[in-house]
């Protein structure tokens, strides 16, 4: 089986987190011993005043075609669609090395517009993930809308990363559609020796953009209620980058933060996980997620997690992991904070849950038997 991969974001030298979860996917899947290649444009109108290219390279053992190019803004169908088929010369480049893929996987709906442009002009079936986490707060832009219904209707396959971003999609299609999640891999993220010395404060991580949908606000108003009834000093680390990287450095300010909570901007993986491996709890207050890659992370490293129900999450954190609380809830954020010293969490039993639902093992399983029943299906 070979299988071409069409995402709506991909790592880049300029955007190495950008689609992260993508890549992990496709490396997993390459390594289980799928044929599989990824085709991804990246043509904006921010490439105005730059030259068009196109490069193939071999990144991480994955054949990987990449196009770059000026495109105007894709503010309604039909730019939509003539976008998508600025993606036929790379195709055909890719046609050309290794002839045509048996199925093509797009991640979320502007990449399924490329799929359908090209399964319509080379009769090959495409199935599609959806990722996007407009569809969990109903705010996918209005002229986007027919063009989803267009592309869900026409997939030979439907996957939601969660329930409740499925319960969602069913709005545009009255396709069937499976929920597999994203995955970790678990040889990665692997706890260590290094662990949190015991005698010391309890130190909580959050991995994330700085945007308001992570909720960060509500964060250091949380974490300032806890630390103001503690008489040690419990600190916060805050990792990644973002707009809102300004306000809240003011508001930690202001909040009297500024010794114990951590901006520390986007960090290498490397570097996140030695993070992660000397804290006490992740924490998460976003107030929407399809998923939560970084939740299932931290949880292979064995950390116990608070979360908010915002979607996401609450398919991963259960009670013998960690602990959900309401979105933008400062103080049940605070007590969830204060009560997870008294939980006992078994680190070794947290792995262990992570590895039975999420590894690379698990969910690739899930995918191969996706794709396999919709070729059979297709061929039928």
């Amino acid at each position: 089986m070979q299988v071409l991969v069409l995402p709506s974001w991909y790592p880049s030298p300029s955007s190495p987190q950008a689609g992260i979860f993508i890549f992990e996917q496709v490396k997993a899947l390459q390594q289980s011993g799928l044929a599989v290649a990824v085709l991804y444009g990246s043509f904006q109108y921010r490439h105005l005043f730059k030259a068009a290219e196109t490069n193939f390279s071999i990144e991480s053992e994955v054949s990987t075609f990449r196009a770059k190019g000026f495109f105007p803004p894709k503010i309604n169908t039909w730019l939509i669609e003539t976008w998508a088929r600025q993606h036929f010369p790379l195709f055909e480049q890719y046609l050309e090395q290794f002839g045509r893929p048996d199925l093509l996987h797009a991640h979320s709906y502007l990449a399924g517009a490329v799929a359908l442009q090209l399964s319509q002009r080379y009769n090959i079936p495409y199935v599609l993930t959806e990722h996007l986490f407009r569809f969990l707060t109903e705010a996918v832009r209005p002229r986007h809308r027919n063009l989803v219904r267009k592309v869900y209707d026409g997939a030979s396959g439907l996957i939601a990363v969660s329930t409740a971003l499925q319960t969602k999609m069913q709005a545009y299609t009255q396709s069937k559609i499976e929920v597999i999640p994203n995955l970790v891999d678990m040889d990665v993220f692997r706890p260590s020796g290094l662990v949190q010395d015991e005698r010391t404060s309890p130190v909580f991580v959050s991995v994330g953009h700085l945007t308001a949908t992570k909720g960060y606000d509500i964060l250091l108003e949380a974490f300032s209620q806890f630390k103001a009834k503690r008489s040690d000093h419990p600190v916060l680390k805050i990792i990644g980058a973002g707009n809102a990287r300004v306000s809240l450095q003011k508001q930690l300010q202001r909040l009297g933060l500024a010794d114990s909570v951590f901006l520390l901007g986007a960090q290498d993986q490397k570097t996140v996980i030695e993070i992660l491996q000397t804290a006490s709890c992740f924490v998460s207050a976003s107030r929407v997620e399809t998923f939560g890659v970084a939740i299932i992370e931290a949880l292979a490293l064995g950390l116990p997690v608070i979360a908010t129900r915002c979607g996401g999450p609450e398919e991963i954190v259960k009670p013998i992991v960690g602990q959900l609380v309401p979105v933008e809830d400062v103080k049940a954020l605070a007590e969830a904070m204060q009560q997870v010293e008294t939980k006992n969490y078994d680190r070794k039993v947290i792995r262990n849950y992570i590895e039975a639902h999420f590894s690379k093992a698990v969910v690739v399983k899930e995918l191969r038997s996706f794709y396999q029943n919709i070729l059979k299906t297709t061929a039928s």
